[in-house]
């Protein structure tokens, strides 16, 4: 067994770690955390295991499009501009 969670820096002999494997499982327990904030999930409140699982997809899914409208838009007409253009206060277009 691969040690995936790195030693204490105090500690006398330090226990080598794989960090990739450390960045996806803190990536894969952030996502678990973050599903555990709906009380539905964390209380298991549903009797059907379909139903459990169809809140767990619904609830990925608005996890994923939370994610997606955080992340910043990207100006492509910023971009495109000449620097020196919009720098002398005249229009790139």
């Amino acid at each position: 067994m691969k040690a995936v969670i790195p030693s204490n820096r105090s500690r006398k002999k330090i226990i080598r770690h794989d960090k990739r494997l450390y960045r996806e499982r803190n990536r894969i327990e952030r996502c678990f955390n973050k599903l555990k904030h709906f009380r539905r999930l964390a209380t298991r409140y549903d009797r059907r295991a379909c139903h459990f699982l169809a809140f767990l997809c619904l609830a990925a899914a608005m996890l994923g499009m939370r994610r997606m409208s955080i992340q910043p838009s990207v100006d492509f007409r910023a971009q495109l501009a000449p620097r020196d253009a919009v720098s002398r206060g005249g229009s790139a277009w």
